[in-house]
C-alpha cells in the first residue's frame, strides 16, 4: 500500500508542477488497468462526476467478482463433508451386501473411510482456507483500488501532494508503518 501511495504522490507532484497533461507520458507506463483509466480520463479531460463514478463501478464490480469466487469455494468447503459422508454411507452399504466375503466387505469398508477423509480433508484443508484466503485477498485489492481512487481524484483536484499523501496514508491500518515521502 505504501508503494501505491508513493507513486500516487509523484504523480500528483508532477501534475501539480507541471499540469495534469504532463501525466501523459507516464500514463501508457502504468501496468494496472484502474489506475491508467482512471488517469487517462482526467487527461482527456472528463469531469470528476463521471471519473468517480466510472472508477466506482469498476471498484464494486471488482468487489462482487471476488465476493462470488470465495463464496463458491466457502460453499464447497462446506459441502464437502457432506459428499465424504454420502460415499461413507455408499461404501457401507457395498461393505454391508459383501458380508460372507470379508475380503470385498474389507475393501467397501476402506472405501467408506476414503471418502469420510477425503471430504473433511477438502473441507478443512482446501475449499474452506481457499476461499477465506480469497475473501481477506479481495478485501485488500478493494482497500488498494479504493486508495487509487481517491488519489487519482486528488490529482484530478490539484491537491497539494502533502495533503494527499496524509489523506491516503489514513487508509494504511494501525499497527502497518506508514512511510511519507516528505519525512525524512
Amino acid at each position: 500500500m505504501n508503494e501505491t501511495i508513493k507513486n500516487l504522490v509523484e504523480l500528483a507532484t508532477l501534475a501539480r508542477k507541471d499540469g495534469v497533461l504532463s501525466l501523459e507520458g507516464r500514463v501508457a507506463q502504468i501496468e494496472d488497468d484502474f489506475t491508467r483509466n482512471g488517469l487517462s480520463m482526467i487527461i482527456d479531460g472528463k469531469d470528476l462526476k463521471s471519473v468517480k463514478e466510472s472508477l466506482e463501478i469498476s471498484i464494486e464490480e471488482m468487489e462482487e467478482y471476488y465476493h462470488g469466487a470465495a463464496h463458491y469455494w466457502e460453499t464447497a468447503g462446506e459441502t464437502a463433508p457432506t459428499m465424504g459422508l454420502v460415499g461413507a454411507v455408499m461404501g457401507l452399504m457395498l461393505a454391508l451386501q459383501k458380508l460372507d466375503n470379508p475380503a470385498e466387505m474389507a475393501a467397501g469398508i476402506a472405501g467408506a473411510f476414503t471418502a469420510t477423509v477425503t471430504g473433511i480433508m477438502c473441507a478443512y484443508a482446501l475449499f474452506g482456507p481457499f476461499g477465506h484466503k480469497l475473501k481477506a485477498k479481495s478485501k485488500d485489492i478493494i482497500k488498494e483500488k479504493t486508495v487509487l481512487l481517491e488519489g487519482i481524484l486528488g490529482i484530478a483536484n490539484g491537491e497539494n501532494p502533502r495533503d494527499l499523501e496524509n489523506k491516503l496514508l489514513n487508509y494504511i491500518a494501525p499497527g502497518e508503518p506508514k512511510k511519507s515521502q516528505f519525512e525524512g
